[in-house]
């Protein structure tokens, strides 16, 4: 991982809402955006799972039958991180 794309990874997991989202998914199992809109900001929101889904630690689903679903989920890298970072917070309580 070069210098700029390991700042920019620091800097999200440091971000509010990124832990939530991660919790949120990993503990649901999927979740839609209104999930998310009581927690933060829509320009927020839009920031946090743009960059979640460029590191690969959240998948975007879409289906167009009848009806429009549209739904997120967490990645197996998702949970790894969300486990270590965790283990951060643990660490300094």
């Amino acid at each position: 991982m070069d210098e700029e794309r390991e700042e920019e990874f620091l800097k999200l997991i440091g971000l509010t809402g990124t832990t939530f989202i991660l919790r949120y998914l990993n503990e649901h199992g999927s979740g839609q955006y209104k999930d998310f809109q009581e927690h933060m900001n829509i320009h927020s929101l839009n920031l946090r799972l743009g960059t979640l889904l460029h590191f690969n630690l959240v998948e975007h689903h879409l289906e167009r039958d009848q009806k429009r679903k549209e739904w997120y989920t967490i990645t197996e890298k998702g949970r790894k991180v969300l486990m270590l970072m965790e283990e951060m917070i643990k660490t300094v309580e």
